[in-house]
This record gives C-alpha cells, structure tokens and sequence, in this order.
C-alpha cells in the first residue's frame, strides 16, 4: 500500500495546533506544541486512556534536537524541543519509565542525542529495524521505509527536500508535520506487529 499523508483539518489554540493527518487509511490525532503543560496533558490522557506499552519514537534534527515525535495508536504529539522554555518533569517520567518501549528505527542515535541535549533518557528502547533483521524479513541496517514495505506492506513515500527542511522554524508547515507525524506512527505499527499486540483506539482530546 503507497500512500503519502494528507491532512484533512486542523485547528489552533495559544498553546498548540491539532491537526487531524490521514497515514495508510488511519486517522491521526497529531497536537503540534512548545508547550509543556500541553505535553504533560497528552501525557496523562495517554497514560490513562490507553493500555500500550509500545510508544513510537523519531526526532528531527539539525544539532541540536528540534523536535521529538512520539505516537500511541491513533494519537501523535510533536514536541517542539528547541523552542520550549523548559522540559516537562511528566516527559521525564514518560520516557524513563522501564514498563515503557519505545519504538524506533536507529532509536539508540535518537537516544544519545536527547541524553546529550536535553539530559532526557529512555529507559527501555527496541530498534525494530534490528528486531526485523533478527526475523529475516529485512537486511541489517535497514531504514524505516524498508521495514515498513517489509513488516506492515506500507510503502513510505518520503521527499527529501522535507527530511532536510528546517526543523528548527518556530512554526512547522503542514509538509513537516504530515512526514514527522508518519515517521511516529509507522515506528509505533512497526513495534505492535513486532514486539506485540495492543488495542489503543481512544483519541486523546485536549482542553
């Protein structure tokens, strides 16, 4: 299945954009946001709304780390690190916390550069591209659109023009938010399939 997201609404408050992104016939909750009493908020619905121990996982990154994308069944947050007036003791918490997986392709890279940037350390962590190599269904080192087209039969349709835009704008277009909210979801499907089965059907509704 070949398919690029789309996003088909959107609304702004003072402190955050909600976008609705469509990824492989899903719809994605995505909340854009510098703020951290937001990012403490999706981080209690989640907590309490959802059963997964599977997080997924990505960054984008110019040196240092712009923003960090992390998606729960239907729902993506896009923190925008660089630009928050500090780091959430909640997002801390979330993602130290070893009940927690968090999925990724490369993760152990996005986990070095947030230790040294913001001192933000996962505890628990599976790069499914690794997982996937181990099950013979991709070579060592994949990317994250090879193991997608491998693991889930989603093909990825990626510009590079947008992996190599400017993340660290205060205002992300809507061409950064669809791809960062893609890489999240695909590395939160990839996890299920590979490390196990969970049912997160509830959308996380701020106030």
């Amino acid at each position: 299945m070949a398919a690029s997201p789309k996003i088909v609404n959107h609304h702004e408050t003072n402190t955050y954009t909600a976008y609705d992104v469509t990824c492989f016939n899903h719809r994605v909750r995505t909340i854009v946001t510098r703020c951290p009493d937001v990012v403490t908020s999706w981080i209690t619905h989640i907590r309490s709304n959802h059963d997964s121990t599977i997080i997924g996982l990505d960054t984008e990154w110019l040196n240092p780390i712009a923003t960090l994308q992390l998606c729960v069944g239907p729902n993506c947050l896009i923190y925008q690190l660089l630009h928050s007036p500090s780091i959430p003791s909640a997002l801390e918490d979330f993602l130290g916390d070893p009940q927690c997986k968090f999925s990724g392709v490369g993760i152990s890279g996005d986990s070095q550069r947030l230790l040294k940037d913001y001192d933000l350390r996962l505890s628990s962590m599976a790069d499914v591209s690794k997982v996937a190599a181990e099950a013979g269904k991709v070579r060592v080192n994949a990317g994250l659109k090879e193991v997608a087209d491998a693991v889930l039969g989603w093909e990825m349709v990626k510009a590079k023009e947008i992996t190599m835009s400017k993340w660290n704008q205060e205002v992300l277009d809507d061409s950064q938010v669809m791809y960062a909210c893609m890489d999240a979801f695909v590395s939160y499907h990839i996890g299920k399939e590979l490390l196990g089965k969970t049912k997160n059907n509830c959308v996380v509704e701020l106030s």
